[in-house]
């Protein structure tokens, strides 16, 4: 069986110090004051300086140097998923909370989705998430089945122009896995829940051939 390694670093979303925004572009700048609170800027910040140094080390370059870009599926315009040209790499950043995850990996696309379970009237949200046949028992499972649709949609780049219950996984009990999505094809695509800190859910979805194994190396940043 074919292995995929991806590297998922975990960092608290205020763990930036010293002089880490120096790596930012201004365009980057610019982004991270677009949010209004002041949590949602560290979150957006620290995804930016966890990714540009995660590939630097990876590339021997220097972090303020990563040639990182963004361009929409849909629009073409500057947001999106992380693209890296010329580095054969492929990336994927989700914030929530307390938390910030930043996945990386060579051989295909890949979305990383985290979020925080929270007290939510499941019924309210569920035509909004769940495809038609899928139940939930409780929050806690709403979230596992919400983080891999969104992981598979992070890794498309399509976003959340795909409808979540176009997407259909597998049972929040059941090991994680792609059953059908919008722009996929059947047998693509390999998904796994990643181990998170508590009150958390996460997923990684990666977009290759059928049969693949994913490897996950998770890590914290600092």
């Amino acid at each position: 069986m074919v292995t995929s390694s991806v590297q998922v670093l975990w960092a608290r979303h205020d763990a930036l110090r010293g002089d880490d925004l120096d790596i930012l572009t201004a365009a980057e700048r610019e982004r991270v004051d677009r949010f209004h609170r002041s949590e949602d800027q560290q979150r957006s910040a620290t995804g930016i300086v966890v990714l540009r140094t995660a590939v630097a080390a990876v590339t021997g370059g220097d972090p303020a140097a990563v040639d990182l870009q963004r361009q929409c599926a849909t629009c073409d315009g500057p947001h999106g998923r992380p693209l890296l040209p010329g580095t054969g790499l492929h990336a994927s950043i989700s914030r929530a909370g307390e938390w910030v995850a930043v996945a990386l990996g060579r051989d295909a696309p890949l979305g990383v989705d985290v979020e925080a379970v929270t007290a939510i009237n499941v019924d309210e949200l569920a035509s909004s998430v769940l495809a038609p046949g899928e139940r939930v028992s409780g929050a806690h499972d709403f979230f596992v089945l919400w983080t891999r649709k969104e992981a598979v949609v992070k890794a498309t780049g399509d976003g959340l122009v795909t409808p979540l219950p176009s997407v259909v996984v597998s049972g929040a009990t059941s090991p994680a896995a792609l059953v059908s999505a919008p722009g996929v094809a059947p047998g693509r695509g390999a998904m796994t829940d990643l181990d998170t800190p508590s009150g958390y859910a996460a997923s990684l979805a990666v977009l290759t051939d059928a049969g693949l194994d994913i490897s996950v190396n998770v890590t914290s940043w600092r």
